[in-house]
This record gives C-alpha cells, structure tokens and sequence, in this order.
C-alpha cells in the first residue's frame, strides 16, 4: 500500500538527522504500532508521510508513484486519502462537534463554501454517521469545550473517517487521556481498522498498548529502525535497544 524507501530528513540547526535511512512497507489493512522515546523520529516520520514535514531525501511510494514529488492538486488528493489524528486533537474549541467533524473535508469542497463552514446536508449527514460511528452522534451540536478529552479525542476520529482515508495516521493520539480512556480510544482504533479495512499507523509510548492492539510493531531509536516485526516477536532485548 504504501512504502518508505530511504527516508532522511535533517532538521535546519541540527547536528544529527531527526530520520536516517528509514525504510518499510505497509500493506493495505495493517495495524502498525510505532514505538520510541520522545525526539526518537516518530512524529516526523507521520509527519513526513503525509507531507507535513518535507522530507531532505528519500521516497515515499503510494500508488507506485513517488509522492514527494506532488505538488498543487495532486498533493492535496494524497492528504485527503489519509486521516491524521493528533495527541492535542487540534480541534476548533468555540465549534461544534459536528463542525469540527466536517473540517475533515473543507479541502475537497469549494473554496467560498470553506471559508464560510457552509456544508451540505449530505455532508452534515454524513458528519452524523461518522459521530454515530464513534458513540458521540447526540453530542453533535455541542461545543467540543464541553466534551472530555476522550470525547474529543473521538470526534477527531469522526473526522477523519468522514475523509474516507484509505490509512489513518496517529501522532500519539492517546498519550493525553488516562490509561482506561486510552483502551477506549484504541480499541475504536482496531474496530475501525477491522470493519473498514482502513491501515493504521499509530505513534505510542505504551508498549502493552502497542502489543495489544497492533499487528506489528516498528521501533524507532535516533532517528533509525531498530525492530520491525509482529508484537509477539519483541523482547526485552529490542525494548532496550527502542528506548
């Protein structure tokens, strides 16, 4: 589905490569757990995925094409078909939780009717399924200030899923929320992932998590994989080299 070759990224000051050589495949379907400490590259690669981040070197294939070549058009047809949720939410507090459901696609509608949150109805209908989805459908017209973190953080899948994103990318989506609200939130996760055939990449701290949920786990030390294989095969020895 989608595959990394090489991938190097040096941020501008820095002394030492936030991505060295990174190289993997994912194939349509997979749960990937990524694992490593703070500053291991984690958030960069996503984020270098998806082009937030702009790669120094490398490729990225999707589709057989390279798509640190896109730009304009082409580029936000890529975004579109991935899903990204972040650990802060990055939803619009003063908004409802539908509305923040429906910035999911402001990309893909005309540019008057996003400057001004103008939906359709099959649009807003469409924002109530994907919160029906999640648990939260009678909490569509509330303020997402109301909500509790675990509730946003659902509305950020909402979100996403409304995209109809073919990989789902997680930026540490459940490092904010308590353990048992973590459990939640993943296991929507994996339901989502099963049911929809939707490939997840997730970044986490938690390493039970990881092995619950994923069917495969990529560690990432210094800015280089040092494990990639399913959750069964990671020893003590591989969590010490990750972390």
């Amino acid at each position: 589905m989608i595959e990394v070759k090489n991938l190097h990224k040096q941020y501008p000051k820095s002394t030492q490569a936030a991505l060295h050589d990174v190289s993997f495949s994912i194939n349509e379907g997979e749960f990937v757990a990524v694992l490593g400490l703070s500053g291991a590259g984690k958030s960069t690669l996503i984020r270098c995925i998806n082009r937030l981040v702009e790669p120094t070197g490398g490729q990225v294939i999707w589709g057989g094409n390279d798509v640190l070549s896109y730009k304009g058009e082409k580029l936000r047809k890529y975004r579109s078909s991935i899903g990204m949720i972040f650990q802060s939410f990055n939803l619009i507090e003063r908004m409802s939780t539908i509305v923040n459901v429906l910035v999911g696609i402001i990309g893909t509608i005309p540019l008057r009717r996003a400057l001004f949150f103008q939906f359709s109805k099959q649009e807003r209908e469409g924002a109530l399924e994907a919160l029906d989805r999640v648990g939260l459908k009678e909490h569509a017209n509330k303020r997402v200030s109301q909500l509790s973190g675990g509730q946003r953080q659902r509305v950020a899948i909402a979100r996403a899923l409304l995209q109809k994103p073919k990989l789902i990318l997680g930026d540490e989506p459940v490092a904010s929320l308590d353990p048992n609200t973590s459990v939640q939130v993943m296991s929507l996760l994996k339901k989502i992932n099963q049911e929809d055939k939707i490939t997840m990449m997730i970044n986490l701290h938690d390493v039970k998590l990881a092995k619950d949920f994923a069917t495969r786990i990529i560690g990432i030390s210094n800015g280089r994989v040092v494990f990639d294989d399913i959750p069964d095969k990671l020893t003590a020895e591989d969590l010490e080299n990750i972390y």
